[in-house]
This record gives structure tokens, C-alpha cells and sequence, in this order.
């Protein structure tokens, strides 16, 4: 499992360890559901997950919130690029672990 601090920058995510995901965590006794967070599909419609705390961490009486698109937005701006592909003028590096032997050389040894 990897835990990052906020990578998605909303503001009800930080400061505290959630879980995100699709499943339905609801028979995990040791973890509570604090909010559900629809996402616009560019697509059209919206995916749902769940976000999970410690139910230690939860406050009494605290009822689960939907946060639709809770996310910050980068503003366009006419002198950044797009995000996406982008080409590297790399090329591999071959290296051989055994020796090459020419065939039909005769060895002089």
C-alpha cells in the first residue's frame, strides 16, 4: 500500500488518512465511511468511490457527505502546454555480457 499525503488536493481529504476507493468497505469494523466523491467522466456521466477513515478518527454523529468533483482545477493559461504525450530523443543502450565470436575463424591458440 502506498499513502500519500493529498494528492488530490481537496481540502476534506487533508490533514487525515483516508482510504479511496470503488469497493464497498461497509463490513470493515475497523473503518468508517466519512465521504462518498462522484467524479465527472469526460466521457459523460460519474464514477463514485468511497472514502474511508479509522472509525476512531471519525467524530460521533458525523453522517457521511457527497463531495461531487471536490478537486482543485489547474487554470489554463495561453503560455503553458498541454498535458500528454511528449517525445525523448533516447536510444537504448546495448551491452553484451558474453564475448562475440566471429564463425568460420579459425583460433590460432
Amino acid at each position: 500500500m502506498v499513502i500519500f499525503a493529498n494528492p488530490l488536493g481537496a481540502a476534506q481529504l487533508d490533514r487525515s488518512v483516508t482510504l479511496i476507493t470503488r469497493d464497498d468497505l461497509a463490513e470493515e469494523t475497523r473503518l468508517g465511511l466519512v465521504y462518498q466523491i462522484g467524479r465527472t467522466i469526460p466521457e459523460g456521466g460519474q464514477g463514485l468511490f468511497n472514502a474511508y477513515r479509522s472509525k476512531q478518527r471519525i467524530p460521533d454523529q458525523w453522517e457521511p457527505l457527497l463531495l461531487v468533483d471536490p478537486f482543485p482545477r489547474p487554470l489554463s493559461r495561453s503560455d503553458t502546454q498541454q498535458r500528454g504525450k511528449f517525445k525523448v530523443a533516447i536510444r537504448p543502450l546495448i551491452i553484451r555480457t558474453e564475448p562475440v565470436i566471429a564463425e568460420d575463424q579459425g583460433s590460432s591458440l
